[in-house]
């Protein structure tokens, strides 16, 4: 009878641990879509402003500076920069926002299909997690890595357009250059906006 008892007690205690363990997993997944979603804004962001606007920018600017565009318009008193750079820095700190929205609600969209079909998760509780792991602060910097990535892009794609010389080699040499210092400058400023954000305002289970 003791041994039976000790068995019974025994096999309680492990499938308390099994459970525990099952929950504990069930959990780390749960607290790790909204942790995913957070993190695939902020490159997908980066690199498509860094690629696809810094390259546009570059590119027409370039054509039009190899052409002697720019110079032609110095010479009838219009200034370049207010008339070519400033508006195209202007679109892209507006549409930088809406960028970001969209890729976030696509990453909602996956992590909670994801979650529903692959791990078995309420869609309920999905949203009871990613609630409890975000807070106001993270969208404000979401914002504003997009804007600061945006200002980058014009300054950098701008700057080298406006370089640009040797013809249509210069344009693609200006083109590539601004790709990638768009993007290194991109996420090294992701990445120090990311630690003030660590410092000043940590993520809080709510």
């Amino acid at each position: 009878d003791v041994e039976h008892v000790e068995i019974e007690l025994r096999g309680d205690t492990l499938g308390v641990v099994v459970g525990r363990d099952q929950a504990r997993r069930v959990l780390d997944q749960v607290e790790a879509q909204p942790q995913a979603v957070a993190g695939v804004h902020d490159a997908v962001t980066g690199g498509l402003l860094g690629g696809a606007g810094a390259s546009a920018i570059a590119a027409d600017l370039g054509s039009r500076t190899v052409r002697e565009e720019l110079q032609a318009m110095q010479v009838m008193g219009v200034d370049p920069i207010a008339r070519l750079i400033a508006p195209r820095m202007l679109a892209l700190m507006i549409i930088a926002p809406m960028l970001l929205v969209a890729i976030v609600a696509v990453a909602m969209i996956v992590a909670l299909t994801v979650s529903v079909w692959q791990f078995g998760l309420s869609s309920g509780g999905f949203w009871s997690s990613f609630g409890a792991f975000s807070a106001p602060s993270d969208l404000a910097f979401a914002v504003l890595k997009a804007e600061t990535g945006a200002m980058i892009v014009g300054l950098v794609a701008g700057l080298r357009g406006l370089e640009a010389s040797g013809g249509p080699r210069g344009v693609a040499d200006g083109v590539n250059s601004s790709v990638v210092l768009s993007i290194t400058l991109i996420f090294l400023s992701f990445l120090g906006l990311t630690q003030l954000q660590t410092m000043f305002f940590p993520s809080q289970v709510a």
